[in-house]
């Protein structure tokens, strides 16, 4: 919620380290493909993995302006980089009618 670049909250790094973070570098990965990520995220939108044995994170910023991240204690071999629980906590997002109109953090 600190690096998100929206203004509900102030961030602790600059606009412009968010700008260069957040900007595709357009450089291509060992198949020719732009892998669309910056200096430090994925983006369009918003995202960074992290895994290390035995655990995975993923920290995304979603288009409709909600930020979530997530840890599990555990890295199943078929979610090497966490995309899958990503795509579990966008379900669970998304499903949601009705967020509480007060600040949650």
């Amino acid at each position: 919620m600190r690096v998100d670049g929206l203004p509900t909250k102030p961030d602790i790094i600059s606009t412009a380290s968010h700008t260069a973070m957040t900007t595709a570098a357009h450089i291509k990965d060992a198949n020719g493909n732009d892998p669309n990520y910056a200096f430090g995220w994925g983006v369009s939108p918003q995202w960074h993995n992290g895994a290390m044995d035995g655990t995975i994170a993923f920290l995304q910023v979603l288009n409709n302006g909600y930020t979530y991240a997530v840890v599990a204690n555990t890295r199943p071999a078929n979610d090497g980089f966490a995309f899958g629980l990503s795509s579990t906590v966008q379900k669970i997002v998304n499903g949601v009618s009705a967020w509480p109109n007060y600040d949650l953090f």
